[in-house]
Parts: C-alpha cells; structure tokens; sequence
C-alpha cells in the first residue's frame, strides 16, 4: 500500500515534471512538494484541491490506497489551527483593567479626602481644592468596595467558566 507522498511522486513523474516545476504550477516552493512527498508534512485542503485540480482526478481518486502517514521522530506535526479569538478573550483583560484602575482612583481619592477631612489643622483647601465632605468620603469607600467585589466576581466566574471549558 503506498502512501499519500508516493502517490503524489508517480502522478508527478507521470506527468515528467520536477517538484519545482509542479511547486511553480501549484504556487508553492519546491521543498513543500518534497515535503509532501516525503510524508513530512500533509498538504492543506486548498492545496489538495489545487492538485487534483491540476491532475485532473478527484479527492478520492488522490486519497484511493493510500495508507495514513506513520509519525516518527523524524517527522514534523502539522502545526495545530490557531484559537480563535473570541469576544470574552479579549473583554476579559478589559474588565480587570477597568475595575482595577477604578479601584485605584477611588482609594486614592478616599485617601485624600480623608486626610483633608481629619487634618488637625483643617486646611482642606490646601490639600484638597474641591468641596471635601463625609459624603464624598463616603462616596470614595463605596466605589473602592464596589470596585474590588466586582472584580473579585470577575475573576472567580471567569475561573469557573474557563475550568469549565476543559
């Protein structure tokens, strides 16, 4: 039983062509055509349309006796398709940007209004321009503990449904 690369070498040398020559028709290198025939490498599925295309014979006929290629130390994989990139990979360094820096802000301004508010001197202005009041204070320690929740729910739905996902 011959192999997906010898097939491809007899109709190649059927046709008297050299693996450059059927690189160049087929618009690829010459070593992609040895590797191929070596078993090296499997060509893509556009590549195998091009050849039965360019031979005349359908998939089937390419495929017909042909055994799978053994894998052995010395032969390459092919590469794995690339993950594609879905909305939640790349909302989610978003939303930890987002409720970190908003955590931040809000903890450094609680810090400022603090420290206005409960200076002995009381010399707001000098340390903080804007109105500085409980209220505000307030205000700064919510957002700082609504901030840090939302992102530690975050991160936990987000290791649940990545370990989910396994």
């Amino acid at each position: 039983m011959e192999t997906f690369g010898d097939k491809l070498s007899n109709l190649r040398k059927n046709r008297r062509l050299s693996q450059e020559k059927l690189g160049a028709e087929l618009g690829v290198s010459r070593q992609t055509i040895y590797n191929w025939e070596a078993n090296v490498i499997t060509p893509k599925s556009d590549n195998i349309k091009a050849i039965c295309d360019y031979f005349g014979i359908s998939s089937e006929e390419l495929y017909a006796d042909c055994e799978p290629a053994a894998q052995d130390e010395t032969s390459r994989p092919v590469a794995a398709a690339a993950e594609p990139i879905t909305l939640g990979r790349v909302l989610m360094p978003a939303f930890v940007f987002v409720f970190a820096l908003t955590f931040i802000v809000a903890l450094i301004r609680a810090v400022r209004i603090g420290c206005a508010m409960f200076s002995e001197n009381g010399g707001a202005s000098a340390v903080y321009s804007d109105y500085v009041g409980a209220d505000r204070f307030v205000l700064c320690i919510l957002l700082c503990v609504l901030a840090l929740y939302l992102f530690v729910t975050f991160l936990i739905l987000t290791k649940k449904a990545f370990v989910k996902a396994k």
